[in-house]
């Protein structure tokens, strides 16, 4: 079975999802982010699941989605998966997104 390894800077990301959505309600704010966590199981017994991200094909880079939020991940290895981060469907990925996925 596959590691999960979640990034510092994925971990920011659910921070600011997180924060964001409590303005309104923080009852959604925790379903979403525990519904976000939970969507990444499936890497466990199925990495390659994602498709590769398409700003930057290269096969290692994927993502799953979770309601309109793209998480990102890179296949290190047979047996570990580092989640980079979580971006809101409308914003577009950039490189810097990627640089520190060893954190």
């Amino acid at each position: 079975m596959v590691k999960i390894k979640w990034s510092k800077q994925a971990l920011a990301d659910l921070k600011i999802i997180f924060d964001f959505i409590d303005n309104d309600s923080r009852r959604y704010a925790n379903d979403t982010i525990n519904q976000l966590i939970q969507s990444t199981e499936i890497l466990k017994s199925q990495p390659l699941v994602g498709r590769i991200v398409p700003e930057f094909s290269v096969k290692n880079i994927r993502e799953i989605f979770y309601k309109s939020y793209r998480i990102v991940y890179q296949i290190e290895n047979i047996s570990k998966v580092n989640v980079l981060g979580v971006s809101h469907s409308a914003r577009i990925l950039k490189l810097p997104f990627f640089k520190h996925s060893d954190e």
